[in-house]
């Protein structure tokens, strides 16, 4: 079979040239902390984000505090805050301490101003503005307010925050997790390969955790067709069920033997990989009924998706085999082959009808498969950081 898989020099080139443009193009979010200070002898300032990291679609704010240390008061303080500009946003003053304050302007040049008479010795004025964002609102939001009162130096502070659908945020509770699938619940749930249970996150960040004494060393987990959610057993070789309400079952079976991926198949069954010894295909319906498939070619399977054809792909991770497998749901079994093709793990189809996976190991061989649904190995890409 055709197994294309070294890139030329003229493709490593223009691999680069678009790695170096991406780079260019894509949103840059500062890691700036999100309020600062400015102060003199008798003036002090803030300026303090609501948050600094938010996702489009949810709100943003910055409150900014003028305040008197002194022991006595100070008279006509002065504060000019101008307000970042961005795509979707529009400020809006949404609470102060007084009526010293206001928004001139409209989008994208907007300015908080404040004049206030007085400020007694210890006492403070606050301003809060907010705004709501969109779906292309994507970047980083920098604001600098500058305070003064007569005779004084002027004061400064930033803050700073970012938008962005690329951001980061860790949840913890969560011990070795490994697989991951969204619920039909519109949550996200896991596998908690270390402490031996299922994890469920809402995309607010809420995490909880369902341990049972069935669960073992889970792995891999899906969406049913069913409404509940799949998982592979790795420690009891056994096959998992848990309800969006968190109530467990398992079923066994003799054929079920360390299984590693599942995913939904076509049939509305549930199909798994069974890693050792040698390692099979499984398929389990929602009654609990398991058959188990065989066949020379399967080696170590790891990863199992859902593919053309009506059909499910999976990895053939054994050092001597390096494959990519094909099952109908009859059971039928193809193998392919290619140069470039290494320990692969992970499967997942893709928008272009092929399929795509990871290759691990080694180390120099660390890249991103596609394999037609014909069995043809095109390109595999390579990226060295």
């Amino acid at each position: 079979m055709d197994g294309l898989c070294k890139r030329s020099g003229r493709e490593a080139v223009a691999l680069s040239a678009i790695l170096a443009i991406t780079s260019m193009v894509a949103p840059v979010f500062t890691t700036a902390a999100s309020a600062a200070k400015g102060g003199g002898a008798g003036l002090a300032l803030t300026v303090v984000a609501d948050a600094t990291q938010v996702s489009p679609g949810q709100p943003v704010g910055f409150a900014v505090t003028v305040s008197d240390p002194t022991s006595g008061a100070l008279t006509s303080v002065s504060l000019q805050e101008p307000l970042p500009a961005g795509s979707g946003v529009n400020w809006s003053l949404a609470s102060q301490s007084g009526s010293a304050c206001a928004l001139s302007g409209s989008p994208p040049s907007q300015t908080l101003s404040c004049s206030i008479a007085s400020l007694a010795a210890g006492a403070s004025y606050t301003a809060h503005v907010v705004s709501a964002t969109t779906s292309s609102s994507s970047g980083a939001y920098s604001t600098t307010a500058t305070a003064a009162v007569a005779k004084q130096a002027t004061v400064t502070a930033t803050a700073s925050l970012a938008v962005g659908t690329g951001l980061i945020s860790l949840y913890r509770g969560i011990s070795n997790p490994y697989g991951i699938t969204a619920g039909p619940d519109g949550a996200v749930w896991f596998t908690n390969y270390g402490n031996n249970a299922i994890g469920r996150i809402s995309t607010a960040g809420k995490v909880n955790i369902y341990p049972d004494p069935s669960i073992s060393q889970p792995y891999g987990i899906t969406a049913g067709p069913d409404g509940a959610l799949w998982f592979t057993n790795y420690g009891n070789s056994t096959i998992g069920r848990i309800t969006t309400a968190g109530l467990v079952s398992h079923f066994t079976d003799p054929s079920i033997s360390r299984p590693h991926g599942i995913t939904a198949g076509p049939d509305g069954a549930l199909w798994f990989t069974n890693y050792a010894p040698g390692g099979s295909i499984g398929r389990i319906t929602t009654a609990g009924k398991v058959t188990n498939y065989t066949d020379p070619t399967i080696d170590n399977p790891e990863g199992i998706t859902a593919g053309p054809h009506k059909s499910l792909w999976f990895t053939n991770s054994n050092t001597g085999a390096n494959s990519i497998g094909q099952i109908t749901t009859n059971g039928r079994v193809s193998s392919y082959t290619a140069t470039g093709i290494s320990e692969p793990d992970q499967i997942t189809q893709g928008s272009d009808g092929a399929l795509w996976f990871t290759n691990t190991y080694p180390p120099s061989s660390y890249s991103i498969g596609r394999i037609s649904s014909s069995g043809v190995v095109r390109c595999v890409i390579s990226v060295e950081t």
